[in-house]
């Protein structure tokens, strides 16, 4: 059996945060009296895209806000992200051979698969699981792909940036390795 390495997206692959961030904001303050400051929007991080929504504008008004984000997401991407960070490529290359690889990711499934589409990275992965609108859930997306595909959760490695994901991680048993990527012009 192929060994599994999984991937977190956001800050792991590659660099998506500034396209989450201006697609919320321009989709939660367009045609509000009332507008929504960054920090506001940062405060209801955890749940994915949709969750952020619904805690800021409610139930009902949260399916529209959420398809006017994908568009505005789609709309931005290529000026936001324009490829994977530097050797990410190369390396899913080269893993994609040896490994299963999969994405376990705190976002909605629909952003990720515009930006895979975009990055044209389907071909890497076997499977992608996304995020839930109450928050942070790794641990029990770890147990789907290990009952999906019959991998027992000590074979897999994930890969992410964050100390939430370790903890994710370690409350179910897979290995973490975290990624930590320097601007070399704040150097």
């Amino acid at each position: 059996m192929k060994k599994s390495i999984v991937f977190d997206f956001d800050g792991t692959l590659c660099d998506s945060f500034l396209l989450l961030d201006v697609s919320l904001e321009t989709v939660l303050n367009k045609n509000r009296d009332v507008k929504f400051s960054e920090e506001q929007i940062k405060s209801c991080f955890g749940p994915n895209e949709l969750g952020i929504i619904k805690k800021l504008v409610g139930e009902e008004a949260a399916p529209k806000l959420f398809y006017d984000y994908l568009i505005e997401y789609n709309r931005h991407h290529n000026h936001y992200i324009k490829n994977f960070y530097p050797g990410v490529r190369n390396l899913l290359e080269k893993l994609k051979d040896e490994y299963d690889l999969f994405i376990i990711t705190g976002r909605n499934i629909e952003s990720l698969f515009i930006s895979l589409s975009k990055l044209d990275g389907f071909k890497y992965f076997k499977y992608c699981y996304g995020g839930d609108i109450t928050g942070a859930i790794k641990n029990k997306l770890f147990i789907k792909l290990s009952n999906d595909f019959k991998i027992p959760l000590s074979e897999m490695i994930y890969i992410g940036d964050s100390v939430k994901d370790y903890y994710q991680c370690t409350d179910v048993g897979v290995k973490c390795i975290s990624a930590c990527y320097i601007n070399k012009e704040n150097i």
